[in-house]
């Protein structure tokens, strides 16, 4: 299976919440923005337990 078969897979395992759109800022450094919308796989976590982040 290819690295993009995979990673279309992926990210079919769970919806993708944008929690921070593009040009939103950041929530502690209020001088830097989001160049893209941010947000995480909702069903999906990582090895420490938080959901996997995406920026789209």
């Amino acid at each position: 299976m290819s690295f993009w078969s995979r990673l279309d897979s992926f990210l079919d395992s769970g919806r993708v919440v944008i929690d921070r759109p593009a040009r939103s800022e950041h929530p502690r450094f209020k001088s830097m923005t989001y160049p893209l919308d941010y947000g995480y796989l909702e069903t999906v976590t990582g090895g420490d337990g938080q959901p996997i982040d995406v920026g789209c």
